[in-house]
């Protein structure tokens, strides 16, 4: 069975900023995004994606991790966003717990991703936040 297909017209030249502390991860995403040709820039930690900011400016969008070595998740984006309120940022996570899909709604969280993402799902995700 093949997968749904994926208009990547909408997301070439997106420029997104991965937010995870895990490698694996970082992989797993750096070749979910490949074929899409976004640019795409990565932060190990809250320090480093404050650092990514200062130096770069706003991405189109933020895919961050929910539990980052130096910071919460959801506190960071508190942060990203007030500077950066229109700034689409989807929360992923391997943690999913009772309350946490709603605590990144109110935060301000364009979407919620529970780990394994997947590739169609996160594409057509960044095509609809591209528009």
């Amino acid at each position: 069975m093949s997968e749904p297909s994926v208009d990547f017209s909408k997301i070439n030249g997106l420029r997104i900023l991965v937010v995870e502390d895990d490698t694996v991860s970082r992989i797993f995403l750096r070749e979910l995004l490949a074929p899409a040709h976004v640019y795409v820039d990565y932060a190990k930690s809250g320090y480093e994606a404050m650092q990514y900011f200062a130096k770069n400016g706003c991405p189109d969008v933020v895919l961050l991790d929910l539990r980052l070595p130096d910071a919460d998740g959801v506190d960071l984006a508190t942060s990203i966003l007030h500077q950066y309120p229109n700034l689409p940022i989807v929360a992923q996570t391997a943690y999913v717990s009772v309350g946490m899909e709603e605590r990144c709604k109110l935060a301000g969280f364009k979407a919620f991703l529970a780990k394994p993402l997947k590739k169609t799902q996160l594409l057509n995700l960044l095509a609809h936040l591209a528009e």
